[in-house]
């Protein structure tokens, strides 16, 4: 009985351990904490960097704020700097940036069902056409703005 019971122990601990990485396709950039992520596409690679993405995410967020602060923990703790956010009652846009590439975080609740937030991350070098940094909050809400400098 007790090998039974240490057997299926050891299934579950292993067949528990499916949590989600927690970085986008094994790089240097974090997934968004608290969502799940639904897509992955436009994947470039300069060696082993990660220079070109777009992930997309759902989930539960009824206020983006602790999303966004938990979110930037995970990027300031693998050496990105944080240049601009954004955080209103209904989204939040955060700017990081490390070496030559940017990557923006882009998080936007649902007011009619909370369970269907979204979020998205777009990486790609500086400058790179296409991108939406310094772009205006689409949801139209009045949101506080920081800036901060550095080097990474």
């Amino acid at each position: 009985m007790s090998v039974m019971v240490l057997a299926a122990a050891l299934a579950g601990a292993i067949g528990g351990c499916d949590a989600p990485p927690e970085t986008i396709a094994g790089s240097d950039v974090p997934q968004i904490v608290g969502l799940e992520n639904r897509h992955l596409s436009g994947l470039e690679h300069d060696g082993e960097t990660l220079v070109g993405a777009r992930a997309l995410y759902r989930g539960a967020m009824v206020d983006p704020s602790p999303m966004a602060q938990q979110t930037t923990a995970r990027f300031l703790a693998r050496g990105w700097t944080l240049e601009r956010k954004r955080i209103s009652t209904t989204s939040a846009t955060l700017l990081f940036a490390k070496g030559d590439r940017e990557v923006e975080v882009d998080l936007k609740a649902s007011q009619l069902n909370p369970a269907m937030g979204v979020g998205a991350i777009d990486v790609r070098r500086h400058g790179a056409p296409g991108g939406t940094a310094g772009a205006a909050d689409a949801s139209g809400a009045a949101g506080s703005e920081s800036t901060s400098g550095g080097t990474s």
